[in-house]
C-alpha cells in the first residue's frame, strides 16, 4: 500500500484526511485576503462598468423590497423578478446583504464564495476519482492560477455580474459530472442535474452549452455501445460476466441512458419553472437583442469563421487563462513526473495477469475468446479519456462552438470555456501521476476495468513525493492569487479621477435631496459608466446608505436617437452633464449623434438651465447643469 492509501485509510478512521484539513484553511485564507485586500481596492471607488451597476441596483432594491416586506418574500420576489439573464446574483446578495449589510464588499464576497464552491467540488471529484486527495488539492487550486478573476477588467471577480458567476457555476456542473461516472452512477446522474439546473438559474445563457453537452454525451454512449457491440456480439454491448451493478463491473448502455435523461430531467425540473416565468423577457433580449434587433446589428463585428475561431481562442488564453496559469500546468505536469514513485509496479502486474485468466475464463467458448484472452496494455492516458475527452472536452468545446457561431463577441463571456480548461489539465496531471490503472480495460479501452472498480490510482498508488509536489503546485497557485490581491489596483491619476466622479454624485444627491426631488431625471451626452442616472444612483446607495431612484434621460441605448427625442429628454431632466465641443467621440451611434448636436445642447442649456459645477475627468472637460429652481 502507498504511503497516500495508507494516510487515506488511516484519515478515514480519524476523520479528514490531512490535505482535506489544508483545503479547508487554505480557503478560510482565500477568502480573507480577498475580502480584506483584493476586493477593499474596488469598492473604494465607484462601481466600474455598466453591467456591474445594472446587477448591483438589482440586488440593493430587493434589500430595499426586504426592508419592508422581510427577508423570505424579498427573496422569493428576487427569484420570480422578471429577468433576461439569471436570478440567482441578486438572490445570493441578498442573503449575504442580510448577515452582512447592503454594500459592494458583500456583493463581491458572493463572487468569491462562487469560486470557492468551484475549488471545493474540484477537491471532491478529482481527489475522489483518482484516489489521491493531494491531487485534488493541487487541482482546485488551479483556478487561483487564472488571470482573469484578478484582472481589473469586466467579468472578473472584482465585478459583480453574471459572467464571473457562471463561470464557477459551470466549474462546479463539471466537477458533478466527473462525479456521474460517465452516467454510470444514478445519485452522480441527480447530482448533474440539481448542478446543471442551478447554472442555468444563475445565467440563462448556459443553457445553450447544455444543449451541446447533453447531445455530446447522448452521441458518446451510444458511440460506445455500438463500439463495444462490435466485440461482444449478441449481448447488447456487455458480457454476461461483466453486466452486473455493482463496483465489479459497468452498468448497461440502456441504464446510462436513463441516467443521462435522468439528469436532463432533474435540471428541467430545477430551471424550467423560471425560464417560464422569464420566458418573453428572454426572447426580446437574446433572440430580438442579440439577432435580428437594431443593437445586434450594431454589435456585430462582421468576423467570419475562421476570425470568429481565432476570437474566442485567443480572448480565452489572453484574458481568462494567462500566462501564470500555462506555466503552472506545464511546470506541475513535470513536478508530479519526477515526483512519481515506483513502488507497486509488480502488485499492478499480478492483478492484470489475474484479470486476464478471468476473461479467459469467462470467454473461452465465444467467438471474441482470442480477443478478451489477449488483455489490451493499459494505456496511461486513461483518466485523459475520462476527464479530458468526456467531461472537460465537452465542457471546453460546447461554449466555445456556441460563442463561435454567435454573431455578437464578446471577450468576457469566453469565460465559460475555462472550467474545461482546468479539467482538462487536470486529467494530464491525473495521468501522469500513475503508470497503472488496477485491472484492465476491455480491448476498446473505453469501459471500466473488469476488474474491481477502484478510483484511478488503483493499486499502484500514489507516492509521497507525488503528494508533495502536489502540495507544492498548490503553494505556487495560492501565492500567485495572494499577489494578485496585495498590488495596487489603480494609480494616482486615476484615483483623482474617480474621486471627482464621487464628489459629483454627491453633489446631484444633495441637491436633489435638497430640493425635495424623489425621481431626478438625469442626462449625459455620452456612453460612460459613471455619469448617467443608472450608476449615480447605486454610488449614492453606497455612499449615503439612502436609495435614490434616479432615472436615466439620456442615454436610451446605444443606437442613434432622432433629434426631436434628444431635445425632449433634454427637457425633462433635472441635471445634464455635457462634454466640451472637441471631446472624443465614443464609438457608439449614440455618442456620434450627441456629438453633432453639442453646439445645439450647449444652447439650449444655457437659456434654460444653470450651470453648477465645471469638471474635468480623464482629461475632458465638462459642465454639469441643473434646473434653475434647484439650489
Amino acid at each position: 500500500m502507498s504511503s497516500e492509501h495508507a494516510s487515506t485509510a488511516a484519515s478515514r478512521r480519524r476523520g479528514l484526511h490531512p490535505a482535506g484539513w489544508l483545503f479547508v484553511i487554505v480557503l478560510l485564507a482565500e477568502f480573507i485576503v480577498f475580502d480584506a485586500f483584493g476586493s477593499k481596492r474596488h469598492t473604494a471607488v465607484y462601481p466600474r462598468w455598466n453591467d456591474q451597476v445594472q446587477y448591483l441596483g438589482e440586488a440593493y432594491t430587493a434589500f430595499e423590497y426586504s426592508r419592508e416586506h422581510g427577508l423570505p418574500g424579498a427573496l422569493w420576489q428576487s427569484l420570480i423578478n422578471p429577468s433576461a439573464q439569471g436570478t440567482l446574483h441578486d438572490f445570493g446578495a441578498l442573503v449575504l446583504f442580510a448577515f452582512a449589510g447592503p454594500s459592494r464588499s458583500a456583493a463581491l464576497a458572493l463572487n468569491m464564495l462562487a469560486l470557492i464552491a468551484w475549488q471545493a467540488a474540484l477537491f471532491g471529484a478529482v481527489g475522489r476519482r483518482t484516489g489521491s486527495r493531494w491531487l485534488g488539492l493541487a487541482v482546485a487550486m488551479l483556478p487561483l492560477a487564472l488571470a482573469g478573476p484578478w484582472e481589473n477588467s469586466p467579468g472578473s471577480a472584482y465585478d459583480f455580474r453574471l459572467d464571473h458567476l457562471a463561470m464557477c457555476a459551470l466549474g462546479v456542473a463539471s466537477a458533478a459530472a466527473v462525479l456521474a461516472d460517465d452516467f454510470r452512477s444514478r445519485r452522480g446522474a441527480i447530482g448533474f442535474g440539481v448542478a446543471v439546473g442551478a447554472t442555468l438559474l444563475t445565467r440563462f445563457l448556459t443553457g445553450t452549452y447544455f444543449v451541446v453537452i447533453f447531445a455530446g454525451a447522448l452521441a458518446w454512449i451510444i458511440f460506445e455501445h455500438y463500439r463495444r457491440t462490435a466485440v461482444f456480439p449478441g449481448s447488447a454491448g456487455v458480457p454476461p460476466a461483466m453486466d452486473r451493478d455493482g463496483n465489479g463491473g459497468r452498468r448497461s448502455t440502456t441504464a446510462r441512458l436513463i441516467n443521462l435523461g435522468l439528469a436532463a430531467l432533474v435540471a428541467a425540473v430545477v430551471a424550467a419553472p423560471f425560464f417560464w416565468l422569464n420566458r418573453e423577457w428572454v426572447w426580446n433580449y437574446y433572440y430580438i437583442g442579440h439577432y435580428v434587433g437594431q443593437e445586434s446589428t450594431i454589435r456585430d463585428p462582421h468576423l467570419g469563421l475562421g476570425r470568429s475561431i481565432a476570437f474566442v481562442a485567443s480572448a480565452l488564453f489572453r484574458s481568462h487563462v494567462g500566462a501564470f496559469f500555462c506555466v503552472i500546468a506545464t511546470l506541475g505536469a513535470i513536478a508530479l513526473a519526477l515526483g512519481r514513485g515506483g513502488s507497486g509496479r509488480s502488485e499492478a502486474r499480478r492483478r492484470q495477469s489475474q484479470t486476464s485468466e478471468f476473461l479467459q475464463e469467462q470467454t473461452e467458448e465465444t467467438e471474441t475468446a482470442a480477443v478478451c484472452a489477449e488483455p489490451a496494455p493499459f494505456s496511461p492516458l486513461a483518466p485523459v479519456r475520462w476527464f479530458g475527452f468526456r467531461v472537460g472536452g465537452l465542457f471546453l468545446l460546447a461554449p466555445a462552438l456556441v460563442l463561435t457561431l454567435h454573431r455578437q463577441k464578446s471577450e468576457v463571456v469566453v469565460s465559460a470555456l475555462v472550467p474545461g480548461v482546468v479539467l482538462l489539465v487536470a486529467a494530464v496531471w491525473a495521468a501522469i501521476g500513475q503508470e497503472r490503472r488496477e485491472g484492465n480495460r476491455s480491448p476498446m479501452s473505453g469501459a471500466e476495468p473488469l476488474a474491481e472498480q477502484r478510483p484511478l490510482a488503483g493499486a499502484r498508488g500514489y507516492s509521497w513525493r507525488f503528494s508533495l509536489a502536489a502540495a507544492a503546485i498548490a503553494a505556487g497557485c495560492f501565492g500567485f492569487f495572494a499577489e494578485r490581491q496585495l498590488r495596487p489596483a489603480y494609480d494616482a491619476a486615476t484615483l483623482a479621477n474617480f474621486r471627482q466622479v464621487n464628489a459629483l454624485a454627491d453633489h446631484v444627491f444633495t441637491r436633489a435631496r435638497a430640493a425635495g426631488i424623489e425621481r431626478a431625471h438625469i442626462a449625459a451626452d455620452n456612453i460612460t459608466d459613471c455619469l448617467d442616472g443608472q450608476v449615480l444612483r447605486v454610488i449614492c446607495y453606497e455612499r449615503h446608505g439612502v436609495w435614490m431612484p434616479f432615472e436615466m434621460s439620456l442615454p436610451i441605448s446605444i443606437a442613434e436617437p432622432t433629434t426631436v427625442e434628444v431635445m425632449e429628454r433634454l427637457a425633462a431632466s433635472h441635471f445634464v452633464f455635457l462634454a466640451d465641443d472637441n471631446a472624443p467621440v465614443g464609438p457608439y451611434p449614440y455618442d456620434r449623434k450627441l456629438a453633432s448636436l453639442r453646439p445645439q445642447l450647449r444652447e439650449w442649456c444655457s437659456a434654460h438651465l444653470q450651470p453648477a459645477l465645471e469638471f474635468d475627468l480623464w482629461g475632458q472637460h465638462g459642465v454639469l447643469y441643473q434646473r434653475q429652481e434647484i439650489r
